[in-house]
């Protein structure tokens, strides 16, 4: 019988203008990945949506250098994020975009309830303004120097890369525009903003229910954040690239992305579903949001006052990851950081997806190495699992006939169900590094008992019966990390996993063939 539970699992949305890294796929994509595949196995009903942002700043300012169509750019980069994916065995339920015609019906279609009912109003505000171009900047069109680290290459609008302060026009340093290096200067100029303070007192409500929930840096971030009080933010731009404002007199100005992003969530969830009053937005469903901490207080603040208004359900938990670096400096699109493609090509996906698991930066900042991914498929998945399950499933083919037989060992099989239902734990709580871990230290184990028990001398059937058990155990508990690989396995030995619990199994096997062969040391 279906269990009840139901989860709706997204992402945080990447802008158009690049290809995946490795940081974005071990922070977000990754991580959600196992986490559906965990929750496949346990026969609940979960979804996981999420789609490209087509009207980042990054995208209009990568189509105004190449002198191509922002949407032009976005579609190829959707293509290329589409690709990856599929690549590395990701597998969205849908992934979408926000240049569809159903996210601007409902982004459009929100705006306008909350204005009608005064989340959103109207006011003035200075925006930085190019004389030479005779246009407002949006954020990021402005860089300059940091005020706090004196680095040099910083944007209004994100967070410095080496001291993490989010960079505003009025703080910036010897602020330039990027499109003619000219100074910006102030200008006044009518915007609708998101009347924050009007949802203050929910929203800190509902952080001070997640403390002992949501991560560390989530809460930390989010109180840092409301220290002061929340300030009104503004939400439309006077740019040409975006969702226009569905307000009469305003419609030359469109909805900033952050907002209008936002309500992807929701409008993704109505492509899928095709109703807006869906399942996946009711108390009852657990609503999963996996992203980098600079996303933070946009889905700790932002979403929530937006779902508020609109009489829709905050998220139950936001995943949050620190950052993958690569020599400790942090991976970036728009600085030509590592790209994920390559990789696979060269080492193959599930070699990828057991090295990046590893790496995942759920409580600190981790560094992604070729060396330690070379290592890992060698001296952990080849020499560590792999080998682990080849000779015992190499021993079944020859000296058994192919068969197991029934027999029974308490102790073993008692040891390997609780070891599952650990693993089973840190996916739930999405500790997927100690699930990991708790893998390979169960490998360990099984090699040690392998060598215990000398098999090669004694060929007893029962020995050979425990062994093959912990050759299931890892096929279950390795399926939401490398299923590819787990699939091959599960044909070897003629079973399915089709849940996340062990209870014995025997009979009959097929011809083994290693699964994890080592790789040559590469210089890439």
């Amino acid at each position: 019988m279906q269990n009840e539970d139901r989860y709706f699992i997204t992402t945080s949305w990447p802008y158009s203008n690049g290809e995946a890294h490795v940081g974005h796929i071990a922070g977000n994509y990754l991580p959600a990945d196992i986490y559906k595949r965990f929750l496949a196995l346990q026969n609940k009903d979960s979804v996981l949506i999420s789609g490209n942002d087509m009207h980042g700043t990054p995208t209009k300012i990568l189509s105004e250098k190449l002198d191509i169509p922002p949407l032009e750019i976005a579609n190829k980069y959707k293509r290329e994020w589409e690709e990856v994916f599929k690549m590395l065995d990701i597998k969205f339920d849908l992934w979408t975009s926000t240049s569809t015609k159903n996210h601007q019906k409902i982004v459009q279609k929100i705006f306008k309830n909350m204005y009608e009912n005064k989340d959103i109003y109207i006011d003035k505000e200075i925006q930085p303004y190019c004389v030479k171009e005779k246009r407002f900047l949006p954020d990021r069109f402005v860089e300059g120097e940091c005020p706090n680290c004196k680095n040099k290459e910083v944007r209004v609008g994100e967070s410095c890369d080496k001291c993490g302060i989010y960079i505003t026009f009025e703080k910036i340093i010897d602020p330039y525009c990027i499109v003619c290096k000219s100074e910006p200067i102030l200008k006044e100029t009518e915007n609708f903003f998101l009347d924050l303070p009007k949802f203050q007192d929910r929203i800190k409500k509902y952080i001070d229910s997640k403390k002992n929930i949501f991560r560390p840096n989530v809460i930390d971030q989010t109180y840092a954040y409301m220290k002061d009080g929340l300030k009104p933010r503004s939400i439309t731009r006077d740019i040409d690239y975006g969702i226009p404002v569905p307000i009469k007199g305003y419609e030359n100005k469109v909805i900033y992305v952050w907002f209008e992003a936002l309500i992807g969530y929701y409008s993704a969830s109505v492509e899928y579903t095709k109703e807006e009053n869906n399942k996946y937005w009711t108390k009852e469903t657990k609503s999963i949001y996996f992203m980098a901490k600079d996303n933070i207080t946009f889905h700790t603040i932002m979403l929530p006052a937006i779902l508020f208004a609109n009489k829709l359900p905050p998220p139950t938990y936001i995943v949050s990851s620190e950052y993958v670096t690569m020599g400790n400096k942090k991976l970036s699109k728009s600085k030509s950081s590592f790209g994920v493609k390559d990789l696979i090509k060269i080492y193959g996906k599930d070699n990828v997806r057991f090295y990046l698991t590893s790496i995942i930066p759920e409580k600190k900042d981790t560094n992604f190495d070729i060396k330690n991914l070379e290592d890992a498929i060698n001296k952990t998945l080849s020499s560590n699992v792999g080998n682990y399950i080849n000779r015992t499933l190499t021993f079944i083919d020859k000296y058994f006939d192919s068969n197991v037989e029934k027999y029974e060992s308490k102790k073993e099989e008692e040891y390997i169900k609780e070891k599952i239902e650990k693993i089973s734990s840190f996916f739930n709580n999405f500790e997927f590094q100690a699930a990991l871990r708790e893998i390979i230290d169960l490998s360990d184990y099984a090699n040690r008992l392998f060598d215990s028990l000398k098999i090669w001398e004694s060929k007893d059937k029962k020995d050979i019966y425990i062994l093959f058990q912990y050759v299931y155990a890892l096929n279950i508990a390795l399926t939401p990390i490398i299923p590819e690989s787990m699939e091959k396995l599960s044909k070897i030995i003629n079973t399915e996993i089709n849940n996340f619990s062990y209870s014995p199994i025997y009979g009959k096997i097929n011809s083994p063939y290693i699964l994890f062969p080592k790789i040559e040391k590469n210089d890439y």
